[in-house]
């Protein structure tokens, strides 16, 4: 399992860019990266004081596949070519592996399960 750490830089302080990225995020990209068979998880958390917002993946896949097949997929173009200009730095990207399947855990209800 891959994890995908991207931390993206708002106006800290800012509920208007807040709001106005989420919503960018959720009518562009988001619908299709969690429809994507490979993608195991989303999550999307804040530091509302801090501007910043952290979007958490978890893919079933090779960072070679990730890098080669899922970052050229076309729908992040718009996303990124309209939340770019609300960035007051570069996003980073962060990826990681699981230790071991021995620390995955998450309880019901904790999000919501499609198929």
């Amino acid at each position: 399992m891959l994890h995908v750490h991207v931390d993206v830089h708002l106006t800290p302080k800012s509920p208007d860019t807040l709001s106005r990225f989420l919503h960018i995020l959720q009518t562009t990209c988001y619908p299709h990266i969690i429809a994507e068979p490979n993608c195991m998880a989303f999550d999307v958390i804040v530091q509302k004081e801090e501007g910043l917002v952290r979007l958490v993946e978890i893919w079933d896949c090779s960072l070679d596949w990730f890098m080669t097949n899922q970052t050229t997929k076309s729908y992040y173009k718009e996303y990124l070519d309209q939340v770019e200009p609300l960035f007051v730095k570069p996003r980073d990207a962060r990826v990681f592996e699981r230790a071991s399947d021995e620390f995955g855990v998450v309880r019901s209800g904790t999000f919501k399960v499609i198929e």
